[in-house]
């Protein structure tokens, strides 16, 4: 591992793995620093199936407080009108999968005619890496809009209703999605 040098593995603490998340902490984000945990556990939990190492000593290394995270921008109603008046119909469904109904640039080149319905589309494959995967945080093949009906609650589940927004408006926005398409 580079951070490290020509140290020999077996020779790596659990004190100088901590001190390299601790350095990290400092310019990245939280769920980057979180990455690196758990690469360190596997790369050491490797280590000690093959027999390289005695312990795993990256085993209780811990997340320290990262970088603060900077404002998220979030586009406007107008910005959004703006964005689909000038895209064409298919990057149009594309960038409204996406902002409306909260799917993943994965979920939403894995779509298929089949699985698209009058008020929802059935996720059930991503592309990942130019190849069809199951998408990320996959519970089961439940249509999103039986969930939502079940439930009567808007949003609450990962479902992709077609028809409305599935979140309250404020004045500005248009009442539903569809007449941002047009």
């Amino acid at each position: 591992m580079p951070a490290f040098g020509s140290q020999v593995l077996r020779s790596i603490t659990r004190d100088q793995l901590q001190a390299f998340l601790d350095r990290k902490a400092a310019t990245l984000s939280r769920s980057v620093v979180d990455h690196l945990r758990w690469d360190l556990n596997a790369i050491f939990k490797t280590a000690l199936s093959d027999g390289l190492v005695d312990c795993n000593p990256a085993a209780a290394l811990f997340t320290p407080p990262c970088k603060p995270e900077g404002d998220k921008r979030v586009m406007t109603p107008d910005e959004i009108r703006l964005a689909l008046s000038v895209l064409d119909l298919r990057e149009r469904l594309m960038f409204r999968m996406a902002v409306f109904d909260g799917m993943r640039p994965g979920e939403i080149l894995a779509v298929r005619l089949g699985n698209i319905s009058e008020h929802s589309i059935f996720v059930d494959q991503r592309v990942y890496k130019g190849d069809l995967d199951t998408p990320k945080g996959y519970r089961g093949l439940v249509p999103a809009v039986a969930r939502e009906k079940a439930t009567g609650a808007p949003g609450a589940s990962a479902g992709r209703d077609l028809s409305k927004c599935g979140r309250p408006c404020d004045a500005a926005a248009p009442r539903s999605c569809d007449s941002l398409l047009r």
